[in-house]
């Protein structure tokens, strides 16, 4: 039995948890503008209550703002899977490492400290509340690095070998900040970042196993059309591999191969699963009649990714799997 617990948390609570990213979740894919319509966002919402004559304890009776949700399952390790948010977890992130430099290479004194929210410190080497990939470990480490000047570290950033697109999006993300700051803010930034830690608030939907987190995971997603069948699809399959090395090198052997699969048509991995489920597992098909039952070809045409899994926990479909 799976027992659902849903939780209002702010960022300051929600970056006092060190999440784990499980292979099969999904790359970093916002592009500037997503993020920066974020940002802009909660800009509005903190212009929308700050007043010239407000001090900082003030911000404590600001409206919140609504982030969203995520998806995590029981802690192992010291640290909790994210099943699901990790464009939002990551994006505040990307935030936070911003502001934390920020504050540092303006000399902003009376703040609220971001060090500890951001990572901690083991045997000289930076450990992030996120477990991030070693070059994005690099990334960030590199960014965060104030010995050297914000252009430096940036060049630094990007000389990285193997920066692949999610590594990129990140970078131009933390590029962009800046810029798109209203003067207010950068003026009055100790109470932004008040606001950002306090006041931006999620909802954590925490399940008692990971592969109960998947499957709300694939329930909300599936409703909400907010990722596609062949993500959803790969997140089944791969959540299912319980060896660690073993699921992180058939993600990376996925995501290569369904790469070339859409070099020259955009939704050829779509047509190859569902031409190979199709060929191998189908056997019947919606009647001629008006009201007919709907077969496995055409459940496999409308969302292949359900069809599988339904199939899958009537036991067929072992030798995919």
């Amino acid at each position: 039995m799976a027992y659902i617990t849903p939780s209002t948390l702010s960022l300051k609570t929600c970056f006092q948890s060190k999440y784990s990213l499980p292979y099969f979740q999904r790359d970093y894919k916002w592009e500037s503008r997503h993020f920066l319509e974020m940002l802009n966002d909660i800009q509005n919402a903190f212009m929308l209550a700050y007043d010239p004559t407000h001090g900082r304890r003030d911000v404590s009776s600001y409206a919140p703002y609504f982030l969203g949700s995520i998806i995590t399952a029981i802690e192992t390790n010291g640290k909790r899977p994210l099943i699901d948010g990790q464009q939002r977890i990551t994006s505040m992130f990307i935030m936070l490492v911003f502001f934390e430099r920020y504050i540092k290479d303006n000399g902003i004194q009376d703040t609220l400290a971001l060090e500890n929210f951001i990572g901690s410190v083991s045997y000289g080497e930076r450990d992030f509340n996120i477990e991030f990939s070693e070059v994005r470990k690099e990334i960030f480490t590199k960014y965060t690095n104030d010995q050297k000047t914000l252009p430096e570290a940036l060049d630094d950033v990007e000389s990285i070998p193997s920066l692949n697109d999610s590594d990129r999006r990140i970078i131009e993300a933390m590029k962009s900040i800046e810029d798109a700051l209203d003067p207010t803010i950068k003026d009055k930034v100790s109470f932004f970042i008040d606001y950002l830690m306090e006041k931006v608030q999620l909802i954590d939907i925490s399940v008692s196993s990971e592969s109960e987190a998947h499957r709300v995971f694939v329930t909300m997603n599936d409703r909400g059309l907010r990722l596609g069948a062949i993500e959803l699809l790969k997140g089944y399959i791969l959540s299912r591999i319980t060896d660690p090395e073993d699921s992180q090198e058939c993600h990376q052997e996925w995501v290569k191969t369904m790469s070339k699969l859409r070099d020259n048509d955009p939704e050829g991995d779509s047509l190859f699963i569902r031409n190979l489920l199709r060929a191998k597992w189908a056997i019947t098909i919606r009647g001629k009649n008006k009201g007919d039952e709907a077969g496995d070809f055409d459940k496999i045409n409308d969302a292949y990714h359900r069809w599988f899994e339904d199939k899958t926990r009537e036991g067929a479909n072992k030798s995919l799997i």
